[in-house]
């Protein structure tokens, strides 16, 4: 089922999004469509008895540089893509749109079954996050104590489209995201083994996040402050990457700083994912 529904949308990640509103552990969900795809993807979801309507927008979706999570309004008369609001209901589509509309933020995650403080969080960090790439994953990382955290709330890997959540959490330890992400890795293993291993894996690894790319440190051991690794994933081909490679292990200093071969390097997150 993941594949067959990745195919359609694209992504894992997506295709996951709308299993768990099928699953009933997601109440609805809100995710971007091609413009010439959505009367495609309508039909597909009728089949699964979900309703699917699009914002009276369109969106184009910054692919410039590394990863971005930021998009600019465009005419509808542009190719771009819809925001697309799926549901079991057509009521609570449009009660997503209607939210949207109104730029409610908190209330729009709380009906997409997101945990209020996480949405609050969003809401905080919504303005200065809006102006940059909206990706909150360093405003999460301020929010919490120390480097250390449970592997569900690794929202890192969603760079590699792995991740088992769709909003930012508040911390890293937030209990709430973790109760979310477990349910859905529940979702996963009851639509494939495979899958379920592939996520249990890349979750559990250590994360260099910077401006210029995200690094997974795969096959990793914490002794003290020494972060030692096997393997690498990286969203981008850089002069980091290349120095990572040549090392097999970093000196962690602080969640903001490490050092690589020598050489400190500062205003980067750290999150080693358990």
């Amino acid at each position: 089922m993941i594949d067959k529904f990745r195919k359609i949308f694209g992504s894992v990640i997506k295709a996951l999004e709308i299993i768990y509103v099928i699953e009933g552990v997601k109440p609805a969900t809100r995710i971007m469509v091609k413009d010439d795809e959505f009367d495609n993807i309508k039909n597909f979801l009728k089949e699964y008895k979900l309703d699917i309507i699009k914002s009276e927008f369109k969106i184009k979706k910054d692919d410039a540089g590394d990863y971005s999570d930021k998009g600019s309004k465009i005419g509808l008369n542009e190719k771009g893509y819809y925001f697309s609001y799926i549901a079991k209901t057509k009521d609570v589509a449009k009660k997503l749109k209607r939210l949207e509309r109104f730029d409610n933020h908190v209330e729009l995650g709380m009906a997409l079954g997101y945990p209020r403080c996480c949405c609050e969080f969003f809401e905080r960090n919504f303005l200065s996050e809006s102006q940059n790439k909206n990706d909150f994953t360093l405003d999460t990382l301020r929010e919490s104590d120390g480097y250390e955290f449970p592997s569900y709330n690794n929202i890192a890997a969603r760079h590699f489209d792995i991740s088992l959540l769709n909003h930012f959490p508040c911390s890293f330890n937030c209990r709430e995201s973790i109760k979310i992400a477990e349910k859905n890795l529940g979702v996963i293993k009851k639509c494939s083994n495979e899958w379920h291993d592939i996520f249990k894996g890349i979750l559990n690894s250590a994360v260099l996040y910077t401006e210029n790319g995200v690094f997974l440190l795969r096959e990793f051991k914490l002794e003290n402050n020494k972060l030692f690794f096997n393997n690498i994933m990286a969203s981008t081909n850089n002069e980091l990457y290349e120095k990572l490679k040549k090392a097999n292990f970093i000196e962690i200093i602080d969640k903001n700083s490490v050092l690589l071969c020598g050489e400190k390097i500062k205003n980067v997150g750290v999150m080693v994912f358990n």
